[in-house]
């Protein structure tokens, strides 16, 4: 599987299905509810979310995500400034998710990123805000401009997702 998120052929996202999607769901929450995270446990949660990006970058794995309740929160869960690369990831999904998603899918994003927040009693987007104020974060403040473009470009092509 981790060979295979670089290049996602879309018959092995259908072969993968709903079964292989719950299970990388399952896995990443089992992560995300440890008390103690170690080094090893940060590695496995951003090798998770680059498993999820990969399932995704197609309408089959994109409505499958967004058709599993979990998905949402838990991105929004590992949001954390601490793990840049990670966070810059799923901001990256995020992003992309508002701009292809269906209708109501901003409401949906907000509303896991407060649930999220809520569960370490903090505002919405302070791990995001903390993420961009860390000098050595330089990737999220790209991701920020990447967006941007992403969001132009978008709006200009056939509507196939590619992030």
């Amino acid at each position: 599987m981790q060979s295979a998120h670089e290049h996602v052929v879309p018959s092995w996202v259908h072969n993968f299905g709903h079964e292989g999607l719950g299970l990388l769901l399952e896995a990443l929450e089992k992560l995300l509810d440890k008390k103690q995270q170690d080094n090893m446990d940060k590695r496995n949660q951003h090798k998770l979310i680059q498993c999820l990006k990969a399932f995704m970058n197609n309408k089959y794995g994109l409505q499958r995500i967004l058709g599993d309740e979990r998905s949402l929160l838990l991105l929004a869960r590992a949001i954390d400034p601490k793990q840049a690369n990670m966070m810059t990831e799923i901001v990256k999904i995020l992003s992309a998710v508002c701009i292809i998603g269906e209708e109501n899918i901003l409401d949906k994003i907000l509303t896991a990123m407060t649930i999220a927040a809520e569960r370490n009693n903090k505002d919405r987007f302070a791990a995001i805000v903390e993420g961009l104020e860390n000098h050595e974060a330089q990737q999220l403040q790209r991701a920020e401009a990447d967006t941007t473009v992403l969001t132009a470009t978008h709006t200009e092509s056939d509507g196939d997702s590619h992030f």
